[in-house]
């Protein structure tokens, strides 16, 4: 188990640690994908690609973030939609945004904040959709759209979505009072 070493720098292991966990090991490596089932596959792939988008942004390398980013949305397209990928999705798409943000692209950033909330909305207009899902995506979405209108130096549009969200949220809160309130049916 890693010990913190504060005085020394980051996280080291113990003298005498070996790791069982080698490149040939991993699920993903291509010496192993045979041994699972594509979805599986896909799966690893797009959260190791999730990985390495938020270990170059944390780098400030946001072009090949975004570019790792992309890659997983691509590999999402072939997968059903649902509430759980629709969350991975619309994670990618904020991530994708939050990199156009950092490099100053305030307008190309707005784009991807909106495809993410239109997402969201499509669960909650759905019948059977998953509208919990849906307003707590649209609320992210909108989160990411308001600071992306600060950052650009509109103040007033982001305390409009802020305003909106602020809404959203009494109406959402009193329909999920009103459901409560009725009786159970047997």
């Amino acid at each position: 188990m890693p010990t913190s070493n504060t005085s020394k720098g980051p996280l080291t292991h113990p003298p005498g640690y070996k790791s069982t966990c080698t490149p040939m090991h991993c699920l993903q490596h291509p010496s192993n994908t045979h041994l699972q089932n594509p979805r599986v596959s896909d799966l690893c792939h797009r959260a190791a690609l999730l990985q390495k988008g938020n270990a170059l942004q944390a780098c400030g390398r946001h072009d090949e973030a975004r570019t790792a980013y992309l890659r997983a949305l691509k590999i999402l397209e072939a997968d059903t939609r649902c509430a759980r990928t629709d969350w991975e999705r619309h994670s990618l798409l904020l991530n994708c945004g939050n990199t156009l943000l950092l490099q100053g692209s305030q307008k190309e950033a707005r784009e991807y904040f909106a495809k993410a909330e239109a997402m969201g909305q499509e669960h909650v207009d759905e019948e059977l959709g998953s509208t919990k899902d849906g307003r707590q995506m649209v609320a992210a979405a909108k989160v990411a759209l308001a600071r992306a209108f600060k950052i650009g130096g509109d103040l007033e549009g982001a305390k409009r979505i802020v305003g909106e969200l602020v809404k959203e949220r009494q109406k959402a809160k009193e329909e999920e009072a009103r459901e409560e309130a009725k009786p159970m049916r047997a």
